[in-house]
């Protein structure tokens, strides 16, 4: 049985190409001038990195940078009203999940600090979510730890949780190993990558839809 639905937030409910180009260059305008070097030399140290944490804040951690600092830099100098749009499709997605007693919760590797000021500009209130959970309280994807502790947050069994993400190693699997079932935005890339994904959709719009129409989350 079915009893909560866990969201990602990048690249899930935001999908914003505007707001990536300019994350990601502020993230190397940052990470250089910590660690005091180009920005080509930051972007190959990162990438580096990245390569085996699979995840920006993990990264972040194994060089030892302060991560909720990072995000709130990043916050601090992001122009949120431009690269965001308001969306007013997310807050009736939540409604009507929750309208099936459907628990819902925003899990994000983003800091506490980005996470509000970026649901505050897209019109998202933070308050129609049963739970915010962020890399400023515990431990960044692809940790199982996050899945676990969401999963309690919300008075729930691991099997009776979905998570929804849209990426396969970094947010599926470690789900999956927590027990949940999953979603992936998008469609695999690999045939290996199939047994951690339980359905594929093609936008976070479509869940309500898989929810209604398919046994297994009854």
């Amino acid at each position: 049985m079915l009893r909560s639905v866990i969201l990602d937030f990048d690249g899930t409910l935001n999908t914003s190409k505007r707001y990536y180009a300019r994350f990601d260059e502020l993230a190397l305008q940052i990470l250089a001038e910590q660690f005091g070097c180009t920005i080509p030399d930051a972007d190959r140290k990162i990438t580096e990195v990245k390569r085996k944490s699979l995840s920006l804040t993990k990264a972040l951690h194994s060089l030892n940078i302060d991560s909720d600092e990072f995000y709130r830099k990043v916050a601090e100098q992001m122009d949120l009203a431009y690269l965001l749009d308001e969306d007013l499709r997310i807050e009736p997605l939540i409604s009507t999940l929750r309208s099936r007693n459907l628990r819902v919760a925003l899990l994000t590797n983003s800091g506490r600090f980005l996470i509000e000021k970026v649901l505050t500009a897209v019109k998202c209130p933070s308050e129609i979510f049963d739970a915010v959970i962020t890399s400023s309280e515990v431990d960044p994807k692809p940790s199982l730890q996050p899945f676990r502790y969401t999963a309690h947050l919300l008075d729930c069994k691991p099997d009776e949780a979905l998570y929804v993400g849209d990426r396969v190693y970094h947010e599926l699997k470690p789900a999956k190993l927590a027990g949940m079932k999953t979603a992936l935005i998008g469609t695999v890339s690999k045939p290996e990558e199939t047994q951690w994904v339980d359905w594929q959709l093609e936008t976070v719009h479509e869940l309500p839809k898989l929810i209604a129409t398919n046994p297994s989350l009854a």
